[in-house]
């Protein structure tokens, strides 16, 4: 895709950006793996400032720096040039600390091709995937974050990627960017105890396990979950840490006395799924419930069965997990489907396209179509008409000068664009809200048809929190 006309916003006047990959100190002292070079800890400091964490410690770092550097990591620093003077310098938080940061490194995303229909389509395409987004609040209202989100949607553009994508912890920044959202979870409660009951047969065994030793199995149940579903995103090197109870709390304490595991094998003996999770003590005495941490699972009846497990843990009447999918088959399986609670439903992923043509080629369909994509986006970045044409489940984007009346055309915003392609929403329920907008050659028969073109084989789902 061509980005000669594309640019990042200038930042305001004093402030200075730099980008650099994290790396570790060149000097190893103790035992442990070595801690941040001094870019990379100024860096890793002003990010757990910024999302309010106590200052890490020295195993804390090392354990992060360690996993930026897996993930290959590429931070932005923005820093007040020239450095701050008078009481900001005599009371601040120091003359080089970072007044905003960024982060990004490359995965892949499942874009929703049914590989179960093809064993050998590839569904994923590459992304770049956004994290660690902080702005001093002294320092707001200078152009930091939009040139730092626009800089890395630039980056991933200019290393081949088709979409960027990101997990927010506010909803209502990230729109005016381009991004959408592309996965939602629940966070369930579900009552267990003696009362609780899931009404299938039983279906091979589930077994308790160490989290220390399912690192590699998890990371094999994992690839074939982000191969099989819609929406999922690579996972970060910490998750394997996280889960088998090698990552350091911000206590400094570790997690790995507390960590409990149970796999299911299947009948054939593989082990397609797992799940990770914590007692937790309310009052004194023993536990009354239970904290799922993850859950990964590749056969929908090995998901009951853990739940059959996780259900039948002695004195626990609770289990509480933050990333059930929106259809949770479980809601029928169980006998009382009162015991099961949604507390929340919140976004997940955030998705936004960069380079439309390798975005659309790459898309599963529902059915063959075609129609003109008229885009505003601010960025600039996908601008414009973009005729799409769906044959023989294949789609192929054209940028177009002219629209062609013969075709209908759908009229959107970027970030619309993102939710429609992520397939989280479908094309109906956007033009009822009227955030999509027909014209050109429309009837109802043309949106039923494109309404099955832009459906995905299933609702997209990610366990992936970056």
């Amino acid at each position: 895709m061509n980005q000669d006309h594309l640019k990042a916003p200038s930042l305001a006047p004093g402030l200075k950006a730099t980008h650099f990959q994290t790396g570790q100190a060149t000097e190893v002292t103790g035992d442990g793996p070595a801690g941040p070079d001094a870019a990379t800890e100024e860096f890793l400091r002003a990010v757990t400032y910024g999302f309010y964490g106590p200052k890490p410690n020295a195993e804390r770092m090392a354990t992060k720096t360690q996993h930026f550097v897996a993930d290959g990591l590429r931070a932005t620093v923005v820093k007040p040039d020239p450095a701050p003077t008078g009481p900001e310098a005599e009371y601040g938080l120091g003359e080089n600390f970072p007044v905003g940061t960024f982060a990004t490194f490359f995965g892949s995303y499942n874009a929703g091709k049914d590989v179960k229909a093809d064993a050998s389509i590839d569904p994923f395409l590459p992304v770049v995937m956004c994290t660690d987004a902080t702005v001093n609040p002294g320092y707001r209202r200078r152009g930091i974050l939009r040139y730092m989100m626009t800089e890395a949607m630039l980056h991933g553009l200019e290393n081949g990627c088709a979409l960027a994508a990101l997990t927010a912890t506010e909803a209502t920044i990230y729109q005016r960017f381009g991004y959408g959202v592309a996965s939602r979870q629940h966070r369930i409660k579900v009552n267990t105890g003696p009362g609780f009951q899931i009404n299938t047969e039983e279906y091979g065994r589930v077994v308790a396990a160490d989290p220390a030793k399912i690192g590699d199995l998890a990371d094999k149940i994992f690839a074939t979950f982000h191969r099989n579903n819609p929406g999922s995103i690579t996972r970060p090197a910490d998750y394997r840490d996280r889960i088998t109870g090698n990552y350091p709390k911000r206590d400094g304490t570790s997690k790995a006395d507390a960590l409990r595991a149970a796999i299911h094998i299947s009948p054939d003996g593989e082990v397609d799924a797992y799940t990770v999770y914590e007692m937790v003590q309310k009052n004194s005495g023993f536990p009354d419930s239970i904290l799922i941490h993850d859950l990964v699972y590749n056969d929908v009846q090995a998901y009951l069965e853990l739940w059959k497990f996780l259900g039948s843990l002695d004195l626990i009447t609770s289990a509480t997990w933050g990333s059930a999918p929106v259809r949770d088959p479980l809601t029928m399986a169980m006998a009382n489907p009162r015991d099961y609670q949604i507390k929340e439903q919140f976004d997940l992923t955030w998705v936004r396209v960069l380079d439309v043509p390798q975005a659309m080629a790459g898309r599963g369909y529902g059915a063959d179509g075609a129609c003109t994509l008229e885009i505003s986006d601010n960025t600039k970045i996908t601008e414009g008409a973009w005729e799409l044409q769906v044959k023989d489940l294949q789609g192929t984007a054209t940028k177009v000068e002219s629209i062609n009346p013969e075709q209908p055309v759908l009229r959107m915003e970027a970030h619309v664009l993102a939710s429609l392609y992520s397939g989280d929403v479908d094309l109906r329920t956007l033009l009822a809200a009227g955030t999509v907008t027909a014209a050109g050659k429309v009837d109802k028969e043309t949106l039923d048809r494109l309404n099955a073109m832009f459906r995905l084989h299933r609702r997209p789902y990610s366990v992936t929190y970056f």
